[in-house]
């Protein structure tokens, strides 16, 4: 079984609605905890205080499930890292979809809700690309003055929608956040480019 570690009920909630409209609700672990981040930072960066916190809040719930997921974005950087002390498979939640990606071409627009996990976002995609030889203009652009965690959704889709905009001209549009998922229709409609990949729905391709 499968275990998504997250840091909020709304990327719970976003996991288990997308499950269900697949026909396989239930059939994977969850562990909430949402003192693992501060949403309203604008800095996130993973010390070794906070590194100790989600490896023992992971290594509790790893006894479980063969295979966690961080679905915290600011955490995926320290994915290989609990691979290694937990020997229990760890996985970035936007490594799918970046694999996804691997296949597009031309500029790539990545959409954020949550500040600090730009450089995280960033980087990895750079080293994905870099290996394949295929150096790609990165855009990023984050929905401004709302939190992933606590946001009305409606308030959610329209800073979302928002912050889609200076994407605009990008091949392909990154949808990179597990709570952004309920609103990928709106944003795959509005979308003028050719692909729209969202973090979660590749995951959970990826996975079966």
């Amino acid at each position: 079984m499968i275990g998504f570690l997250h840091a909020g009920e709304g990327s719970r909630r976003a996991v288990e609605a997308a499950l269900a409209a697949r026909g396989r609700g239930g059939s994977v672990a969850h562990l909430v905890d949402p003192t693992l981040v501060d949403g309203s930072a604008r800095d996130f960066p993973i010390t070794d205080e906070r590194y100790e916190t989600i490896r023992e809040r992971a290594r509790d719930f790893g006894a479980g499930v063969e295979r966690i997921v961080l679905a915290c974005s600011v955490y995926n950087g320290v994915a290989g890292r609990l691979s290694e002390d937990l020997g229990i498979p760890t996985e970035r939640s936007d490594a799918a979809g970046f694999q996804v990606l691997r296949g597009t071409r031309g500029p790539l627009g990545i959409l954020l809700s949550y500040r600090p996990s730009i450089p995280i976002v960033l980087d990895y995609a750079s080293e994905v690309f870099a290996r394949d030889e295929n150096p790609r203009e990165l855009r990023v652009s984050v929905a401004a003055d709302v939190s992933p965690f606590d946001t009305d959704p409606e308030e959610y889709r329209a800073a979302l929608l928002e912050a889609m905009q200076p994407l605009r001209g990008c091949d392909a549009l990154f949808v990179a956040q597990y709570t952004m998922e309920p609103h990928v229709p709106a944003l795959r409609a509005a979308w003028s480019g050719n692909h729209v990949v969202s973090a979660l729905g590749a995951t959970l391709d990826a996975f079966g």
